[in-house]
C-alpha cells in the first residue's frame, strides 16, 4: 500500500514557495507541522520577498522547525546540502543543528563558490556563537583543505583557516585578517557580505558593520561552500564549531546594511515563533 501524505493546513499558507517547502518537509517527515510552525515559515518567506532578499538567495536552509533531521535538511530555496556526519541526536527542532562533540561534522552546500559573483555575494547565519578577541570567525568553509589561493568574503592576503576556509578575525589586525571585535561577545546572527570590489562587510548582530575596503585580485576556484566549522578559537587551529545552525543563506548578490538588518530581524522572529509553536 502506498501512503500519500496530505497536510491539513498548508493550503492556508498564503505564499506558494512557503507552501511548497512545508509540503516537502511534511512528506519527508510523514507528519504535519504545527500550524504555528507553518505560519512562521510563511512570514519569513514573505518578509524576504518584501525586502529584496529572496531573489538573490541561491540557498536558504532552515534547520529549525521540521520534525526530523532529514526534513531539516530540505532547503527552503535552492540546492539540497549533503550531510557529512550529523546524526539524528544532533538536531533539535527549537535550537537547530549542531555538533556537540566539536569534531568534524559539516554540511556541504553543494554550491560552487565560482558560481557566485566575485564582487557581490553574501553568507548569513542565525545560530549562536561566542566571539572572543583573536578568534577567527568562519561564515562558511570550503570542502577542500588544499584550497589556498582564492577568497569568498575575504580579501587578498587573508589567510586560510582550518579546514580550508576564510575568516573574519576579531581583535587586532593580523596576517591580513580584518578585526571584528575587541571583546568577548555572544552573537546570534553573523552576516558576511560583499557589495563591491572594495567593500566586504561583517555584521555581528546589530553592531556597526566592519568593512574591509581593499580590493580582490584572486579568482574563485570551483570549490563547494560548506556550513559549520564556524568558530576557530584563538591559538587552537582546526577547532570546529559547537554552535547551532538555525537559518543559513548563501546569496548571489551582497546584502546591504538595510537587508542585513532585515535578515537579522526576520530570522530572530522566525526562531522565536518556532519556539512558541512547538510544545
Amino acid at each position: 500500500m502506498t501512503l500519500v501524505w496530505a497536510s491539513s493546513f498548508s493550503t492556508q499558507v498564503s505564499d506558494p514557495d512557503a507552501q511548497a517547502y512545508i509540503e516537502a518537509v511534511e512528506t519527508q517527515d510523514a507528519q504535519p507541522l504545527e500550524v504555528g510552525v507553518a505560519h512562521a515559515i510563511n512570514t519569513f518567506v514573505l518578509g524576504c520577498k518584501a525586502n529584496g532578499i529572496w531573489t538573490s538567495a541561491t540557498q536558504l536552509l532552515m534547520p529549525c522547525g521540521p520534525r526530523t533531521l532529514t526534513g531539516a535538511l530540505i532547503p527552503l530555496k535552492g540546492t539540497s546540502p549533503t550531510n557529512n556526519g550529523f546524526l539524528t541526536g544532533d538536531y533539535n527542532r527549537k535550537t537547530g543543528l549542531g555538533d556537540p562533540s566539536n569534531t568534524s561534522k559539516w554540511l556541504n552546500s553543494n554550491i560552487l563558490q565560482n558560481s557566485l559573483p566575485q564582487f557581490s555575494h553574501a553568507l548569513a547565519w542565525r545560530g549562536s556563537i561566542v566571539v572572543n578577541s583573536g578568534d577567527q570567525i568562519l561564515i562558511g568553509r570550503y570542502n577542500n583543505i588544499t584550497n589556498t589561493s582564492s577568497s569568498l568574503l575575504a580579501l587578498d592576503s587573508w589567510t586560510t583557516t582550518a579546514p580550508g576556509g576564510r575568516a573574519f578575525r576579531s581583535g587586532t589586525y593580523l596576517a591580513g585578517q580584518f578585526p571584528i571585535s575587541t571583546s568577548t561577545a555572544v552573537a546570534s546572527c553573523l552576516i558576511g557580505s560583499r557589495t563591491a570590489v572594495n567593500a566586504a562587510s561583517l555584521y555581528v548582530d546589530n553592531n556597526t558593520p566592519v568593512t574591509n575596503t581593499n580590493s580582490v585580485s584572486s579568482s574563485f576556484q570551483a570549490q563547494s561552500l560548506g556550513w559549520f566549522a564556524l568558530n576557530q578559537q584563538s591559538g587552537a587551529a582546526g577547532v570546529f564549531s559547537t554552535d547551532r545552525l538555525q537559518v543559513g543563506g548563501i546569496y548571489t548578490s551582497g546584502l546591504n546594511s538595510t537587508q542585513a538588518a532585515v535578515f537579522r530581524t526576520l530570522t530572530e522572529t522566525y526562531v522565536n515563533d518556532i519556539g512558541a509553536a512547538i510544545p
